[in-house]
């Protein structure tokens, strides 16, 4: 599905293109979780409203759809391909309970995949930089990526989940299962912005430019510190 064909992700971040992203040029088009939301509300008190929410779906065009396990199924999915990650392996059979109806068009990912990507970082990975690095080791011949800042700027107020609504389990892994963008921003740069293949919007752009010349300056002023 991603060999050699032309992707792109579309993420929830706002960015300062005017225009809506064009998705002709690309052969697939990636979405993921709530980027397909267009309206999220709590439903009944705060006290119970932890498992009942209220979404309208758009679904605009979507060829694969990165989920993480928590996000509800919904009957647009059986009209795309859907890969579904797990923080922990032991939460495969409530993925399945979960997914009761769509399971056959769901793909579970390697727990291996996860686990060494969260090794690697550090942290426990967003699902938009999960999917790029699933995208890029199936050899893209052109990946585009908007939409993604790493939270360093304003997201879709549809996006994101309300505070109530939030919760942390890190029984298993302790920090590591945290999300922190900072290392994932670090490993975007080194492993993804600098490849041949791949291209980002004028947003994502300008914001991984200015950490670059941050880091030029730092690399400077600390080899003039070692030698004066």
């Amino acid at each position: 599905m991603i060999q050699d064909k032309k992707v792109i992700i579309v993420g929830p971040a706002e960015t300062d293109e005017e225009e809506e992203v064009d998705i002709e040029p690309y052969d697939v088009v990636v979405r993921f979780n709530r980027s397909v939301y267009s309206s999220y509300e709590l439903v009944g008190s705060k006290k119970r409203s932890k498992r009942r929410r209220k979404k309208v779906l758009t679904f605009p065009e979507t060829d694969l759809l990165y989920v993480y396990r928590g996000i509800d199924p919904d009957p647009a999915w059986k009209k795309m391909k859907v890969k579904m990650w797990l923080r922990e392996g032991e939460w495969y059979q409530d993925a399945r309970r979960r997914t009761k109806g769509y399971w056959d068009c769901v793909e579970i990912m390697p727990q291996e995949f996860i686990d060494n990507f969260q090794e690697e970082l550090g942290c426990n990975p967003n699902t938009g930089i999960l999917a790029m690095k699933d995208i890029l080791r199936q050899n893209p011949a052109h990946l585009h990526i908007t939409g993604i800042t790493f939270y360093q700027t304003p997201y879709v107020d549809e996006y994101r989940i309300p505070e109530e609504l939030r919760h942390a389990n890190y029984k298993h892994k302790g920090n590591i299962a945290r999300h922190r963008q900072k290392p994932q921003f670090e490993w975007f740069i080194d492993n993804v912005y600098s490849l041949d293949n791949v291209t980002t919007d004028q947003t994502l752009t300008k914001i991984c430019e200015e950490s670059l010349s941050s880091r030029s300056k730092n690399t400077v002023k600390g080899f003039l510190g070692r030698i004066l």
